[in-house]
């Protein structure tokens, strides 16, 4: 009998033991953010360090968004050897997140090489970007482009310089903007059957045009939820001797763009809703469209797509 007796209470208590510790395993799983400790920035805010990172204070934290938070800071291009140590908060269940990085001294340059396809002509930019970022949250960009041709059938090339200086507004009250300054040439190809000649023997040239413009962006993140941009763009465009077909004025574009991540802008690609307001002035070749000559045009476009850098 007392067997027995010491048997079942040795069963009830493995039960209870057991119960408690699935218990305390379930509440150690729920951890929340206390602070974020970032020495190489230690001079930011708590709410410019949530906008780096992606970590909310007083938020969930697991295994998942650590790495995102790796991730995001690696591919601004501002640090390098980052790592995301957690460390026991001051109460139960809270987590410090101390950051470990270094600040790049040296400029952090991308070299770029791909297709784009400007006006359905292909060209491969290829170039170099540098990013420099400076505790207060500011960034100067530049951008050197080379294009080339594609195949043996020439489609056109780009090349150019971009200049960027963008300031996040880290531990300030501005707004965050952008001012962006251009100069570039491109090269484009166009078909038109010469006077003396039928329709079915169309003569190619290639001529250039240079475009130098640059725009300003508000970013206005900060005092609502989604992220709007509101952008004043503006290039003028002149074309080489003798290619007075192609595309020569002026535009002046007020643009607003919708995005979910002020920061995320940059490092990561989404897909945004765009409403354009436009005005350009056009210059058309006679011998194409004899009744064209010069003209102005005010319009609207609203689209949909992936975001890029856009000059």
């Amino acid at each position: 009998m007392t067997k027995k007796i010491l048997t079942f209470l040795f069963i009830l208590y493995a039960c209870i033991q057991s119960a408690f510790s699935q218990h305390v395993d379930t509440t150690a799983r729920i951890l929340t953010v206390e602070s974020i400790r970032f020495p190489a920035m230690s001079d930011l805010s708590d709410q410019s360090l949530a906008q780096l990172t992606g970590l909310q204070l007083n938020s969930s934290l697991d295994l998942e968004k650590m790495k995102m938070a790796k991730l995001r800071l690696k591919n601004s291009g501002f640090f390098k050897n980052v790592q995301i140590l957690p460390q026991p908060g001051s109460e139960k269940g809270q987590i410090v997140v101390t950051i470990e990085a270094e600040k790049r001294k040296v400029p952090y340059l991308i070299f770029a090489a791909g297709l784009y396809d400007m006006d359905g002509w292909t060209i491969t930019p290829i170039g170099v970007r540098q990013n420099i970022f400076n505790r207060s949250g500011e960034q100067l960009k530049f951008d050197f482009r080379i294009g080339g041709h594609i195949g043996s059938i020439v489609g056109g090339n780009v090349s150019g310089f971009y200049l960027e200086y963008a300031n996040n507004g880290f531990n300030t009250s501005w707004l965050p903007f952008s001012i962006k300054a251009f100069i570039e040439k491109r090269g484009l190809v166009y078909y038109h059957t010469p006077p003396d000649t039928t329709h079915e023997k169309l003569q190619s040239y290639i001529h250039g045009i240079r475009r130098l413009g640059g725009s300003f962006t508000f970013d206005f993140s900060k005092i609502i939820t989604r992220g709007l941009f509101v952008e004043f763009r503006m290039a003028s465009v002149k074309a080489d001797s003798g290619a007075d077909a192609l595309f020569a004025g002026n535009r002046l574009d007020l643009t607003y763009h919708l995005l979910p991540d002020a920061i995320q802008r940059d490092i990561e690609k989404h897909f945004f809703s765009s409403f354009d307001v436009y005005w350009y002035r056009d210059t058309r070749d006679n011998r194409m469209q004899p009744t064209r000559g010069k003209w102005t045009k005010i319009g609207a476009n609203i689209s949909s797509k992936a975001f890029g850098s856009d000059y």
